[in-house]
């Protein structure tokens, strides 16, 4: 069922489990390595904040909606995540009498974007299909490899750790979808359920039900989380009267084009429309198309060509360049090390001569530094 799936890294844990990630987590991730200072390399070319905001300003999106988009201090709001990879996704081609500059920004932005809709859609339109969602998944896997690998981008591309919850938050979609089709074949299997959602709005009661007394001991830790889950049992039987934490609030849509449905507030299994019973859904045929959808929207960029070679090398989405993760990570994050201060080695003293040295200090107002011994600090063992 999964063995067919090229690319995919079938390595798993104890009793076939896999590690998930939440998606708002991720896709919170992809608009902060973004804006971020040092830009985003697609397809070799090396997108800026600036740059950004020149693209959304001649799509004529308000100036105070860019500052609004592009703030860097804000790392946390679900919506304003979803509707910063929105606009991003709906920049359109460029026209054939812009300028060569222009062009090269505006096709690497259009990738970027397609990145962010499949990400996003499988989670935020109702009225997708499970297999549907599948596709979208599946394609943003296989975009999310070819820029990373790309062109040698690597961290220029995406932080490694972000590539990897990617990829690691597909794996898991599918092994989860192979493991519904295998237990409950009649059933169904939502999607939007994967992730911690559940987990962070019942320690987000725990932590605020008693004011301001955040903390707690065991016992009275025991207790708060038993009312918990009779307010979750409550809401359970009144679902309307769950409004959910604003910042992790997300709408849905109808379709594509990316617009919030109003009368959608709450994304839940009883409000997705489309058909999620796993016995319509093929993995494979699901895996094949996202892989061709990223291929025939960017032809110029032979997205194929380069998924060919990496397969022909015997490299998955887990380990792109045949890695182990931690020689990956360290690779690519000596830029981003180079500015962090490095401790001094310290130097280790014996109680007796620690006792020596603190006895020839003098002892008087305002500072006093310990001497140096050695060219490095002294440290008591």
């Amino acid at each position: 069922m999964l063995g067919n799936l090229r690319l995919m890294n079938p390595l798993v844990g104890n009793n076939d489990i896999t590690a998930d990630k939440d998606p708002k987590h991720v896709m919170k991730h992809c608009r902060n390595f973004t804006i971020r200072k040092s830009g985003v390399m697609i397809n070799g070319f090396v997108v800026t904040p600036t740059l950004l905001h020149f693209h959304l300003q001649a799509n004529k999106v308000p100036a105070h909606r860019i500052t609004y988009l592009l703030n860097p201090t804000d790392r946390q709001d679900v919506p304003l995540c979803y509707t910063f990879m929105k606009e991003v996704w709906s920049l359109p081609p460029p026209a054939p009498t812009d300028k060569l500059s222009f062009v090269a920004a505006r096709d690497a932005l259009l990738i970027l974007g397609s990145l962010f809709r499949h990400l996003a859609l499988p989670y935020v339109q109702v009225s997708l299909s499970l297999h549907e969602q599948l596709v979208h998944l599946s394609a943003a896997a296989h975009l999310a490899m070819y820029l990373f690998t790309a062109k040698g981008a690597r961290s220029k591309a995406m932080p490694s750790l972000t590539f990897k919850d990617l990829i690691l938050l597909v794996k898991n979609a599918y092994f989860c979808v192979a493991k519904a089709k295998i237990y409950t074949p009649d059933g169904n299997f939502y999607l939007i359920l994967n992730g911690t959602d559940r987990l962070e709005s019942t320690f987000g009661v725990v932590r605020s039900m008693v004011g301001n007394d955040t903390n707690a001991d065991i016992l009275t830790l025991g207790y708060r989380i038993s009312h918990a889950v009779e307010c979750l049992n409550i809401l359970s039987e009144h679902p309307e009267w769950d409004c959910g934490p604003r910042r992790l609030h997300l709408r849905g849509i109808e379709d594509g084009n990316g617009d919030v449905v109003s009368k959608s507030d709450h994304i839940t299994p009883a409000s997705w429309e489309g058909n999620v019973d796993v016995r319509n859904v093929s993995l494979v045929t699901a895996w094949n198309l996202g892989r061709q959808t990223v291929a025939s929207e960017f032809p110029s960029s032979n997205i194929e060509d380069a998924l060919l070679e990496l397969e022909s090398k015997g490299h998955d989405m887990e380990f792109p360049f045949g890695q182990v993760t931690e020689s990956l990570e360290e690779s690519n994050n000596h830029e981003e090390c180079d500015d962090i201060p490095v401790a001094p080695e310290i130097e280790s003293l014996s109680a007796q001569d620690a006792m020596t040295l603190i006895s020839s200090l003098k002892l008087g107002e305002g500072e006093c530094s310990m001497p140096n011994l050695g060219g490095s600090r002294a440290q008591i063992r």
